[in-house]
């Protein structure tokens, strides 16, 4: 009866093995500036590193570009790469620009929301709350884009950065008005490469 139980339970641990979100990250499509740029007919015409949030766990570095193609240079796109490190991996994200300033429109909203919890008294409240943003509870289309949280709990309070269909970065007592920050200053920049 023991071997017949182990047997049964090998499958259910191998599926268990890889965390979802993991699996997930071949199955949801690129984004179309990720394309782009990625293309190996493309070539990245300007960029400009704009800077980084690092915390013990994760580090997130923010690079806007201009992307031509090689053999049309009139063909371009412009937006930004997020790559994420943490001890399990790298990814990166592309967003375009409309992709982009959305994000940057979500991430104030998410501060807005952070402060008024604070004021009503709700981010001492019991349990874990967690703040995100409605593009990434049913995005459509469906593609590889930045998510942020950010997680309160009694153990873990943080900025938590995840790619959709893919890893999880955290960024221990990270807070949403750096993200903020981080996101405006890209957008500036974008706006004048």
């Amino acid at each position: 009866m023991r071997a017949r139980v182990a047997r049964a339970l090998i499958p259910l641990a191998a599926a268990f093995a890889v965390p979802p979100a993991t699996a997930a990250a071949g199955t949801v499509a690129p984004t179309a500036f990720e394309r782009f740029a990625t293309d190996p007919d493309s070539v990245v015409v300007a960029s400009r590193e704009v800077g980084s949030l690092r915390s013990v766990d994760s580090t997130v570095t923010v690079t806007v570009l201009v992307v031509a193609m090689r053999a049309d240079p009139s063909q371009r796109m412009r937006g930004a790469r997020f790559e994420l490190r943490n001890n399990g991996g790298i990814e990166q994200i592309y967003l375009d620009d409309r992709q982009f300033t959305k994000l940057e429109s979500d991430v104030g909203l998410m501060e807005l929301g952070d402060a008024a919890a604070a004021r009503r008294g709700e981010r001492t409240a019991r349990g874990n709350s967690v703040t995100g943003t409605e593009a990434c509870w049913m995005p459509n289309p469906v593609q590889r884009i930045l998510c942020p949280e950010l997680q309160r709990a009694s153990t873990w309070t943080g900025l938590r950065l995840w790619t959709f269909g893919g890893a999880t970065f955290d960024f221990r007592d990270g807070n949403v008005a750096d993200l903020r920050e981080l996101v405006e200053r890209a957008v500036t920049e974008l706006n004048e490469l």
